[in-house]
């Protein structure tokens, strides 16, 4: 039930046993067809069917392993196929079909019983769990916004910093977390780690859901696609909030102007939060849309206020430290308040016909509260100078200026005697120039006079011919070197079972039960050693307490019915005694499965041997007390055969699935994502949208935008529900087949909203088409953490696998989803798809792109085997210096020139720069934990390792640039991120301050002074009616007569001159 449906799960267990015993009947059959005979247990006879048989194991057993949503049929057809060979194996011949009919038989009515059980009495369909977990995670993420602003708006000292920071560090400040906000911003991230697995949870229950039909609720089938966006959204808006305390944790913002405008923030998480509970109160308890709309509404005006706070700043505070920290706030809590917009558009699909009246409702009020919009024409700077500040120059001097200072820190560092290895020709020569204190137009000139940093491949060793062969079969078959092994290893366990069948003396001395024996081999065939000496250990010890309470059971009857063991009509107490044991110990096992999911294999193996020990006393007056033993030496057998085999046949390790499953794809990933790095650059020199005009434009949003509102809660059938009116039989089963049919062609992942994304924005789209991928397996990573503590590998070192570095792994690829996700949704939440201030750095970016590029599959190689790690890592550090290349371009180009510069064009570029820098920091991270995962610390990969990474002086200049456009006052020493004498630590996260690297600067508060557009302004409703198709601009369109006058009252009102004719409403 954790994984799938109850009703998903008989169809695939139906489909899967008889598919098996076909296959098994059909090697019986062969065999009898070429001996004649099934009765002697010759040597021919076993030969035969063990050369038929072990192929077809080794087959099935690949199917189980080659596709994630093959695991649960392929284990069904592998656990019948072998139970039905060894079964029937001394079976005469003329009852060779009744093995497998019975067990097919049983299989059917344990289906139909549990369909019935769990459809009538009591259910819990995968669907109500589905709402359940997403309304869960809906209201703790609502709570830990709140906590979030909470703790932002604590009391700050004079320099406007949180008063609990004591600026020491300790071991927390590798992770960027100051040690006085430790212990609150600890907990805030567990929360969101919490959050996290209950929106993986609605995603597996929403898929299980697909085929279920509920009988008391109205919506019978599982809107599938709606509730699949509603999760995207709630994971993106998770991303979101986690984002916005980044800048926090470090304790280094100066939070004055944030602190000032702390009521409206209060009020915006606080209205967020109600409208998330609302939410979630009309997914698992059917409340009324009605509040939530009402917090929306609440959400819309805070936003607003919050929005005008920020463009009415004074220009000589634009680039600030408290305004840009400011700026951090508001940008985030407008992407993520534009998130829970967003949810409420796809609320009424997922209510369906459970509240009707809801899409009318929500319509209506997305009418009235357009998105906050924070593109505005921008003030220039100001030539005058900031006022003087009694607290020192420090919080006067603006964030240009510490940029340059650091900047010319870092050089002077690097003069010091830091040479890196020449990775291009221009940035080292304009660092030294900053560090003999050039002037900015000299920089200019230099750069001008050399190249782009030019790429810096990675050496790669050519594939041998047997892995160009397996990665031919992966290619087209999705068939892997570890899928073979795995097939290899359940072939040969198969193959140890059998023989101890076909062998009488064994057979008799195992009591003529070795199905049990087989039953537990095939049930622990793992694929990993790890994996298969948890599940062992899970299925020996859920067998022996289940034999125990099964002989305690038969005992307890018989001391109730008087210390007789005769069970006839006479004596019922033992029928009732029975019974009861039976239902308690079965009711408190599946309360202890449903709490304990990641035990669930042992609880299972649990109830059935306490069926097969406790049942039989209903049909019979003998007490086996026997059988448990009995069942706990097959069990035995089973086990230890195939942990063995998983040993010595073929090992695969956990750590070598944990490698495969990083490595996998990295390649083609990485091209695709270095391709959407790129496509947020312009094409050329001119913004794309320059040639349509600002009223054009706007209607073009306008329109958009109710497109969007109006038609969202029709564009998805959310299936035949209630009838509005009788219908006859044939139309209603027409209706519900047609529904099913579209339910079974529904996929996971993009396939799911490839049609209609509404209103997922095209940039969160096109990123979670790439990324889809990704995410699945970093949440497969997780399944592998607990298998690497019970593996000991003998032949390779080190033998254990350390999991702090593994759990590092998936923390810091989580942290890149959560940077990049919310960059996404900012550009969405305004509206844009490129920047237009990087318009003349175009191919500097695509060279970033290009290098972050040959970084990932650096990592994809070394961790292959073909590529040193020296050499993966020198590409890491060639992509920090792209980085380095295109902010010190930027910083001659268009920072020198302050009073020409607008605060939008500062900012936005920053944001996307420092987005940069976060990837390139983040990715060093990843790959030393990678080298101490794998390698070990103490190995000569990890002192490597370490000494290229200890070098602090290496790196300072990317931490430096990046703290500064953050908009701290200061960037943190090399010595503050530890205590003296303690060791440093390599391994941390780095989770920094800045971290989404100014998601904020997603902020893009205005697009450039020269393409800028006009606000939007707030319409009144005749201006959102239904509209044509976006593009179409023709102003005889009575859709767009309200917006026309809107705009040319507001140009005449700026011009100063009376509205045109003809244009009035």
């Amino acid at each position: 039930m954790a994984r799938k449906g109850m009703f998903e799960m008989g169809v695939l267990m139906l489909i899967s046993a008889c598919f098996a015993i076909a296959l098994a009947l059909a090697c019986i059959w062969l065999v009898i067809g070429i001996l004649g005979t099934y009765d002697h247990n010759s040597a021919g006879k076993a030969v035969l069917l063990l050369v038929f048989s072990t192929p077809c194991v080794f087959g099935l057993a690949l199917f189980r392993v080659s596709k994630p949503k093959n695991k649960f049929p392929g284990l069904i057809s592998l656990m019948f196929y072998c139970l039905t060979v060894c079964g029937t194996y001394h079976t005469p011949q003329e009852d060779v079909n009744m093995v497998p009919v019975h067990l097919l038989f049983y299989c059917s009515v344990a289906v139909a019983i549990i369909w019935v059980v769990s459809s009538l009495v009591v259910p819990t369909p995968s669907g109500l769990m589905a709402r359940l977990a997403l309304a869960s995670s809906l209201r703790m993420t609502g709570s830990i916004l709140t906590r979030i602003v909470d703790l932002v708006l604590q009391p700050i000292n004079a320099e406007g910093r949180l008063v609990a920071v004591r600026g020491k560090g300790a071991e927390n400040g590798a992770m960027s977390i100051d040690e006085g906000l430790y212990a609150p911003v600890m907990a805030l991230h567990s929360a969101s780690y919490e959050i996290g697995k209950r929106v993986t949870a609605a995603r597996v229950h929403c898929s299980s859901a697909r085929l279920e039909y509920d009988v008391y609720r109205k919506t019978h089938f599982f809107p599938f696609q709606p509730f699949w966006k509603m999760v995207l959204l709630a994971r993106s808006l998770l991303s979101a909030v986690t984002v916005l305390l980044y800048p926090v944790q470090g304790g280094r913002l100066n939070l004055t102007l944030v602190h000032a405008h702390g009521d409206v923030l209060r009020e915006v998480a606080a209205s967020a939060n109600d409208a998330l509970c609302a939410a979630a109160d009309c997914l698992d308890s059917r409340g009324q849309v009605g509040p939530g709309l009402a917090a929306l509404v609440r959400v819309h005006r805070s936003m607003s206020e919050l929005v005008r706070a920020l463009q009415n700043l004074p220009a000589e505070l634009a680039l600030s430290p408290e305004s840009m920290a400011f700026h951090v706030m508001a940008v985030d809590l407008v992407t993520a308040t534009s998130q829970v917009r967003q949810l409420y558009q796809v609320l009424p699909g997922v209510l369906a016909c459970d509240q009707p009246d809801t899409a009318p409702q929500v319509a209506e009020t997305l009418r009235r509260i357009p998105v906050a919009n924070l593109r505005r024409p921008v003030a220039v700077l100001s030539s005058r100078e900031a006022p003087a500040d009694t607290r020192g120059e420090v919080r006067t001097r603006s964030a240009l200026t510490v940029l340059k200072a650091s900047a010319s820190k870092a050089g002077a560092r690097l003069h010091e005697g830091l040479r890196r290895p020449s990775a291009g020709g221009a940035a080292p020569e304009a660092l030294e120039d900053l560090a003999h204190d050039a002037v900015i137009a000299e920089l200019r000139s230099r750069l001008e006079d050399h190249p782009v940093t030019k790429l810096q491949p990675v050496p790669a060793a050519p594939p041998t011919r047997v892995d160009a062969a397996i990665a031919q079969l992966t290619k087209h078959f999705g068939v892997t070197e570890v899928h073979l092994r795995i097939g290899a290893q359940t072939a040969t366990s198969f193959l140890i079972i059998m023989v101890l069948t076909v062998i009488e003396h064994a057979y008799h001395g195992l009591y003529t039960r070795t199905i049990w024996a087989m039953l537990s081999t095939v049930s622990v065939a793992e694929s990993s050693i790890g994996a298969v000496y948890h599940k062992g250990t899970l299925r020996l010890l859920g067998t022996i307490v289940g034999a125990v309470l099964g002989l305690g059971t038969l005992y307890f009857a018989v001391l109730c019915n008087g210390l007789n063991h005769e069970n006839n009509p006479a004596k019922v107490c033992w029928f009732i005694v029975t019974t009861l044991c039976v239902t308690i110990v079965t009711g408190v096992v599946a309360m202890l499965d449903a709490w304990d999911p990641a035990n669930v294999f042992g609880y299972m193996a649990l109830l059935i041997t306490y069926f097969g020990a406790a049942l039989p006393g209903y049909s019979t007056d003998q007490i086996y007390w026997n059988y448990g033993l009995i069942r706990t030496l097959l069990t035995i057998v089973g086990v230890t055969v195939h942990m063995i085999v998983a040993q010595v046949v073929f090992p695969v390790s956990s750590r070598q699935i944990m490698r495969g499953a990083i490595a996998g794809r990295q390649r083609q990933r990485a091209r695709v994502a270095a391709g959407a790095l790129a496509a947020r650059a312009p094409s050329g020199s001119v913004h794309s949208a320059a040639s349509v005009t600002p009223r054009a434009k706007s209607q073009q949003v306008t329109r958009t935008r109710s497109n969007n509102v109006l038609s969202m809660a029709s564009s998805v059938w959310v299936g035949p529900g209630a009838d509005a009116r009788p219908r006859g039989l044939w139309r209603r089963a027409r209706d519900r087949w047609r529904w099913l049919r579209r339910q079974v062609s529904l996929e996971e992942g993009p396939g799911v909203i490839k049609d209609d994304h509404r209103p997922i924005g095209p940039v969160q789209w096109e990123l979670y088409s790439i990324a889809w991928p990704v995410v699945i397996k970093i949440a497969g990573l997780a399944m592998l953490l607990d298998p690497l503590k019970y593996e000991f590998e003998v032949f390779h070192k080190p033998h254990r696998l350390r999991t702090g570095p593994a759990f590092k792994v998936q923390r810091l690829l989580r942290h890149i989803l959560n940077t990049t996700s919310t960059f996404s949704c900012s550009l969405d939440a305004q509206r844009l798809d490129h920047l237009t201030l990087l318009r003349t750095d175009t191919e500097r970016i695509r060279r970033v792109a290009a290098q972050m590029e040959e970084c990932l599959k650096g990592l994809q190689l070394m961790l292959q085997g073909r590529v040193q790690v020296q050499d993966a890592l020198a590409a890491l550090e060639a992509m920090a210096y792209q980085t380095e290349h295109l902010f010190l371009h930027f910083l001659m180009e268009h920072l020198n020139d302050v009073l020409s510069t607008s605060r939008a064009q500062i900012i936005q570029t920053l944001g996307f720069i420092s987005l940069l820098f976060n990837l390139s920091m983040v990715m060093r991270r990843l790959s030393i934990n990678l080298v101490y995962t794998f390698w070990g610390a103490h190995s000569p990969e990890g002192t490597l390792a370490a000494s290229f990474f200890s070098n602090t002086a290496r790196w300072t200049v990317d931490e430096d640039m990046l703290y500064a456009a953050q908009g701290a006052d200061e960037a943190p020493d090399a010595g503050v991120l530890q205590k003296e004498g303690a060791p440093t630590d390599l391994t941390a996260p780095g989770i920094h301050g800045s971290a989404d690297f100014l998601t904020l600067a997603n902020s893009f508060s205005g697009p450039d002074s020269v393409f800028w557009e006009p606000p939007e302004p707030t319409l009144p409703r005749s201006a959102l009616d239904p509209v044509g198709e976006e593009g179409d601009l023709d102003s005889s369109d009575p859709g767009t007569h309200g917006v026309e006058v809107e705009l040319a009252k507001q140009q005449a009102a700026e011009e100063g001159r009376a509205p045109p004719h003809g244009k009035e409403e």
